[in-house]
């Protein structure tokens, strides 16, 4: 077998010359098999091949660049054959690398070609065809190596001359649309080189303005018969956004009906020669421009500068119209700007507070508030200046109007007295709508304040008058309306009594005590109806209420009410018999009095507790069946308050051999060995609980006597926020149990040394036996070279019919050695999900179809499960004759297993070999591969057996078991 793999050439691998003959290096640790390998390479014709025996040396020959390829063993002591192929490629050399070997397994080949191989051959098959094969390989990864190097030299003359340049090149095929660049064309244009271009893809990248001259000069030129085109334009590079000039011509090609079937064209970049004349031409515009400009720009500065004197002296007389008309306004007014500077003063506000405007102008930091309250502090037109909207300082009554701030405060006066003033603030602004500073008048309003005061305090004097007035009449009409009212009181407290009575969920009653000794109920209200199933009108027309009394309970009635005398009360339960006929549980209370002429009265009420008497009784029965779970529990169970046994039951005394009379009332800490252990298990427990509400632990506590057991305890608070009002706790004796687990601890220990002890014992094993296979097969190599040779040299019939038995026997011997390979691997890995489909893949040669219908069915097997459908295909092409195709398809069984089945159209087996077929030894050949296949699905526990018809093909069922198989969707 031989697997090929070509990896891409890359730019900037070192080149060697090689000459011919092909001059290669075999490496293999055995000198005979090299001996015989080079005389077989040499006598084809073509290759000369040094040897050698040393992977080190090897290494320093390969890399003196002499060679045209290099044919490795793999399995060598100094380093394998895939180690020294890692060391050629990581020191840059791509010389061919041959594995050649008898290992066979299919991870070595995918671990060679992954690291860089180009061929693998494994060996032990007939010498002359493998070492036909080798030369074979040699000579064409040879030639392909002196192409790919020639190929090469010339891509990278041709892209540094187009790079130095800046010159690109391109072909167009008209049929199939294809345009081809080269990297500076891709550069040029600033296109992406994964993206499909095409014609109209370069148009795109054309600058706007210029597409149409460039699609008319190649359409024309096709159109016109032309042989080509010159175009000079712009594009625009769509990475940059950058314009570049371009210079494109281009040649075109025809069949012989005329028609144009590929166009060859250079790109050449310009840019910088273009830019170039452009720049003279803009200097000398913008010299001729300036020199324009500088007469014009003098024009008019001399017009700007007579309108700017105008301007200002317009500005000064509008400045000096706004300063009299705020010098003249009859409330004190002053200006600042945004700095907080005053910038006006007027009349008003020198008089109010003797400050003249020259001691103000100019002046900042709070200076305006001095005059004002004594002090440099912000007053109300610094807060209409801020943005921040700040709090009112001392002023009463501030509010917001828009922009505007308005609040009042007190002034004082020299002789002592203060003045209310009312002020108002507001925003400046310029013609820009910019702020440039703030106004704030300020008014003497105490004048006004007093009359206010005058008119408040006559007001209140004729209010009160009117309200004495008022009185005296309210007075008559009350007396006059007082029993109306009285009356009407009286009868809106009965209807809301009423009201009271029938909305509430129980009775209430009045009863007098008749001569006869009877309380007949003369008022009763309430859920009457709900209650007794009878109508208030019922029960009052009963000659005693004891007439619906439960009769085993009238004995209750007739304790509770006859001891009751005046001032006394009761409260008592009985059973009554409502209208349907159910039995009712009644909560009476009774109060009697002496109403005097009214006679001996009863007052009271029923309360229906039917449903709670109910749940009392449920909740006793509870308790009973739970106290006899309490006792009889296997389980040990007790309480704990406060950290002293309050109850346990009879098992948790059995575990730890205390009575329960010895253990109620005694502390928790009977049971532990000592105070600290004690104390530890509290720690852990508390923060058990706290996390998860419970506690789980295992503890060693001490018998009564004297012995130490272990114990599981699971607790659980009566209230988690509050672990003093009592635990709840399990206790089950787990001395038996941790005896056990520590033995199967030990006898696991004991296991697990003496599997890696097997294991260690089975490397070796499997090494020894590697390298045996290993040599065995490089001897077999040899002698099967040597019997080739010496079959050619012999001319006796005698003589060449027994090398042909001894031919027939190494053959033998060579797949009695492969099996034991494959057998070795066997169960070595763990088992995984396969899909049976891949599986089939890796197996299946070319030339016998497979009519594959497993899809997506997946399998749990062993890893060497394409081994098996190898094996079936080898089987299938060894023994079906006439076979033509074979077919994979499967079945649910009714019990829930799959069967999978491999068919095929060949002869058969015949009845009476259908089981001997997998048993070893049995067979045409090696007697080994279904065998093989049924130890390979024995480990997942599928099944195989062969259900065929003989004379119409073999059928082998694979019976997979439920749950080790699953179709993915």
């Amino acid at each position: 077998m031989f697997y090929y793999f070509s990896p891409p050439f890359s730019i900037g691998t070192t080149v060697h010359t090689v000459t011919n003959p092909d001059h290669i290096l075999y490496v293999d640790d055995e000198e005979a098999l090299l001996d015989i390998g080079r005389a077989f390479l040499e006598r084809t014709g073509g290759i000369a091949v040094d040897v050698t025996t040393s992977p080190i040396e090897a290494l320093r020959m390969i890399l003196s660049g002499r060679y045209a390829a290099v044919v490795s063993d793999y399995q060598m002591p100094e380093m394998d054959g895939i180690a020294l192929l890692k060391r050629v490629r990581e020191a840059g050399s791509r010389v061919p690398f041959i594995i050649f070997t008898g290992r066979g397994r299919e991870e070595v080949a995918i671990e060679a070609l992954n690291n860089g191989a180009d061929f693998y051959i494994q060996k032990g098959g007939n010498p002359t065809a493998q070492f036909a094969e080798l030369a074979n390989a040699v000579r064409q990864l040879s030639g392909r190596r002196k192409a790919e190097i020639a190929l090469h030299r010339s891509e990278e003359m041709l892209y540094r001359a187009q790079s130095l340049a800046h010159l690109g090149s391109w072909e167009f095929y008209h049929r199939t649309g294809d345009l081809i660049w080269s990297d500076e064309s891709y550069r040029i244009f600033g296109l992406d080189r994964e993206e499909p271009l095409t014609y109209d893809g370069f148009l795109a990248a054309v600058h706007p303005d210029d597409r149409a001259l460039v699609d008319t000069a190649y359409r024309s030129s096709i159109a016109d018969g032309k042989d080509g085109y010159e175009v000079e334009h712009r594009l625009l590079r769509s990475d940059s956004g950058e314009v570049r000039y371009v210079l494109e011509r281009c040649e075109h090609y025809r069949n012989g009906a005329g028609e144009v079937v590929r166009s060859v064209g250079m790109v050449h970049d310009i840019t910088g020669r273009k830019l170039a004349e452009l720049e003279r031409v803009e200097r000398h515009a913008e010299l001729q421009a300036a020199y324009e400009q500088l007469a014009a720009v003098e024009e008019e500065l001399r017009s700007s500068f007579d309108d700017l004197a105008k301007n200002q002296q317009r500005l000064l007389e509008s400045e000096r119209k706004l300063a009299d008309i705020i010098d003249f306004l009859p409330d004190a007014t002053f200006v600042i700007d945004t700095s907080g500077r005053v910038i006006a003063w007027n009349r008003a506000i020198e008089e109010m507070l003797g400050v003249p405007k020259a001691g103000m102008l100019g002046k900042g930091d709070y200076a305006y508030a001095v005059p004002l309250y004594g002090e440099a502090r912000p007053v109300l037109i610094d807060y209409v200046l801020r943005s921040d909207g700040a709090s009112s300082g001392p002023y009463q009554a501030m509010v917001r109007k828009g922009e505007i701030l308005e609040g009042e405060t007190y002034l004082p006066r020299p002789d002592g007295s203060q003045s209310v003033i009312m002020i108002r603030a507001s925003p400046l602004y310029d013609r820009e709508g910019r702020r440039v500073g703030a106004i704030e008048t300020i008014r003497d309003i105490s004048r006004q304040k007093q009359v206010d005061a005058e008119l408040l305090r006559r007001h209140e004097e004729l209010q009160g008058t009117y309200e004495q007035l008022a009185a005296a009449e309210e007075e008559l009409r009350s007396s006059f309306d007082d029993l109306a009212e009285s009356q009407h009181r009286l009868q809106a407290s009965e209807e809301r009594y009423r009201r009271i009575s029938e909305s509430i969920s129980d009775v209430v009653y009045s009863c007098v005590l008749e001569s006869s000794g009877d309380y007949t109920i003369d008022w009763i209200a309430g859920a009457v109806r709900e209650i007794t199933g009878y109508t208030g009108e019922e029960i009052l027309s009963m000659r005693c209420w004891k007439e619906i009394v439960y009769p085993d309970d009238l004995a209750v009635f007739e304790r509770e009410i006859s001891r009751l005398s005046p001032g006394m009360s009761s409260l008592f339960e009985l059973r009554i018999v409502s209208r349907d006929g159910s039995i009712r549980w009644l909560r009476i209370s009774a109060d009697c009095s002496d109403s005097g002429s009214r006679g001996v009265r009863l007052y009271g009420g029923w309360q229906d507790v039917t449903d709670q008497k109910g749940a009392e009784e449920a909740l006793r029965e509870t308790a009973a069946k739970m106290e006899s779970i309490f006792r009889a529990a296997p389980t040990g169970i007790g309480m704990v308050v406060n950290r002293v046994f309050t109850e346990v039951n009879g098992r948790l005394c059995d575990i730890v051999g205390y009575t329960r009379e010895e253990l109620i009332g005694q502390p928790v800490r009977l049971l532990y060995q000592d105070d600290a252990e004690y104390e530890s298990f509290l720690q852990e427990m508390h923060a058990q609980i706290r996390e998860v509400g419970t506690c789980t632990r295992e503890i060693r506590s001490r018998r009564k006597d004297g012995a130490i057991i272990g114990i599981l305890l699971s607790i659980t608070p009566l209230d988690p926020a509050s672990l003093s009002r009592g635990l709840t706790f399990t206790a089950q004796d787990i001395t038996e149990r941790k005896a056990l687990e520590q033995e199967i601890e030990y006898h696991a220990v004991e296991l697990a040394r003496q599997t890696n002890s097997l294991a260690v014992v089975n490397r070796k094993l499997n090494l020894m036996s590697s390298i045996t296979r290993h040599d065995i097969l490089n001897q077999l190599t040899i002698l099967l070279g040597n019997l080739s040779f010496a079959e050619e040299a012999v001319q006796e019939p005698e003589v060449s019919k027994y090398l042909t038995r001894v031919q027939g026997a190494a053959d033998r011997i060579r797949r009695q050695i492969e099996f034991t390979r494959d057998y070795t691997d066997l169960g070595i890995k763990s088992p995984e999900w396969q899909r049976v489909t891949d599986a089939i893949q890796s197996a299946s040669p070319q030339g016998l179809p497979v009519e594959n219908e497993a899809g997506d069915l997946v399998i749990y097997a062993d890893p060497m499960l394409s081994t098996v459908f190898a094996n079936l295909m080898d089987n299938t092409l060894r023994h079906g004759e006439s076979t033509t195709r074979t077919r994979v398809w499967y079945r649910p069984e009714e019990n829930g297993d799959l069967t999978l089945v491999w068919e095929d159209n060949g002869v058969g087996v015949p009845a009476g070999e259908k089981e001997r077929i997998f048993h070893r030894g049995v067979g045409k050949n090696t007697g080994l591969g279904l065998f093989l296949i049924r130890e390979i699905l024995g480990i997942t526990g599928i099944s195989i057996a062969e259900t065929g018809e003989f004379g119409t093909g073999a059928r082998f069922e694979m019976l997979v078991p439920s749950g080790a198989y699953r179709v993915l969707e």
